[in-house]
């Protein structure tokens, strides 16, 4: 009985609404990196948010892209005021949001070291077979 206890709850927390909802952007912000497109990823892809070829949303399983959202929340967030959409960022620069339940998260990566880290973390969490990865692996080789 305690066996199917543990099944039931570990497949309800992969089907949850809640995993439904989220949404994990990718957003280069460095100045030589603004032609690149903003990345959306979602269990479901909304095109309401794409609104231009710089845009690109990906679909990732519910628990990838649960993985990816716990990953982001371990790291040092910023409160969304810190980032200034005026102020010229270096090279390799990323804000990466995750928007969950309402909530806002940022994670502001200053610097191209500091990306190429992240995305690499973000790289071995990625199932090889999403159609994410290969756009992870030219960030990340753009970034070297």
């Amino acid at each position: 009985m305690k066996k199917y206890t543990i099944y039931i709850f570990f497949v309800i927390s992969l089907t949850s609404p809640i995993c439904k909802s989220q949404v994990i952007i990718y957003e280069p912000i460095g100045i030589m990196d603004k032609p690149l497109a903003k990345i959306y990823i979602q269990a479901v892809c909304n095109t309401d948010n794409i609104t231009n070829e710089l845009q690109k949303c990906f679909v990732l399983d519910t628990y990838s892209l649960k993985s990816i959202a716990q990953s982001i929340l371990k790291q040092q967030h910023t409160h969304p005021d810190t980032f200034n959409a005026a102020t010229e960022y270096p090279f390799g620069s990323y804000i990466v949001t995750l928007l969950s339940n309402g909530r806002k998260k940022q994670l502001l990566l200053l610097n191209k070291k500091t990306s190429h880290l992240f995305f690499k973390q973000q790289l071995a969490i990625l199932p090889k077979n999403s159609n994410l990865y290969p756009e992870i692996q030219l960030i990340i080789n753009r970034l070297k």
